[in-house]
């Protein structure tokens, strides 16, 4: 692995001045005051990048994901700014409108938080035609549907139009199953928009066999 020197670089967490970092194999070796003629000496041959004043810190990791949801979830559509039920179904509207679903398959959303809604999510806000609709909220605990997708699902109608807890999860399991190798390409996808954003590490906490599955994705190398 070619050594790199990110030149004149503040340091997160350090003082403001400008810095020069060595990164060799992969790691921070060393950082000294910028210009300094150290890294000249010991790198001559290392690539140099000049990031003129930015930030540079330290990785993030988040400590707590379901990686396959946030991957199915970057493919739905989002209703998490929905302030109530009839503003989560006009969102769901509104994307059906340029977007239709083909008949037969299921239009997903997720993000939804009803706790501080002052209307309630029923069935027949959600109605759009022949369109089954599923929401998942935004923990995953619940899922909201209309009876076209009862009834495609085989819900039963005494289980009403919300669904909370292991049922939800059932649910939530059942609109989300796509092949292992789709899924694994919309991970890898997934991981690199996390990448881009500072994420150098997660802690995968999906309700399956997550070990099995990063295995199988470390060997493909499809993240």
């Amino acid at each position: 692995m070619t050594d790199l020197i990110l030149a004149d670089a503040r340091v997160m967490w350090r003082s403001p001045e400008l810095r020069d970092l060595l990164i060799r194999d992969g790691r921070i070796a060393a950082i000294t005051p910028a210009g300094s003629s150290v890294l000249r000496d010991t790198a001559a041959n290392a690539e140099r990048i000049a990031v003129d004043g930015r930030t540079v810190g330290a990785g993030l990791w988040d400590h707590h994901i379901h990686m396959n949801q946030w991957a199915l979830a970057r493919r739905r559509v989002d209703v998490s700014a929905a302030e109530s039920a009839a503003h989560a179904a006009a969102i769901v509207r509104d994307h059906l409108s340029g977007s239709p679903e083909p008949h037969g398959s299921v239009l997903v959303g997720y993000g939804f938080r009803d706790g501080l809604w002052s209307d309630k999510p029923t069935a027949d806000l959600l109605r759009v035609g022949d369109t089954a609709v599923v929401l998942i909220s935004g923990d995953l605990h619940a899922a909201w549907f209309n009876t076209v997708a009862a009834q495609l699902l085989g819900v039963p109608a005494d289980m009403g139009c919300v669904l909370r807890e292991a049922a939800a999860i059932e649910l939530s399991a059942r609109v989300g199953e796509v092949s292992a190798e789709l899924l694994d390409t919309w991970v890898a996808e997934a991981s690199q928009a996390a990448a881009r954003r500072g994420v150098v590490g997660v802690v995968d906490l999906e309700i399956d066999d997550a070990p099995a599955q990063w295995r199988r994705r470390s060997a493909q190398r499809t993240t």
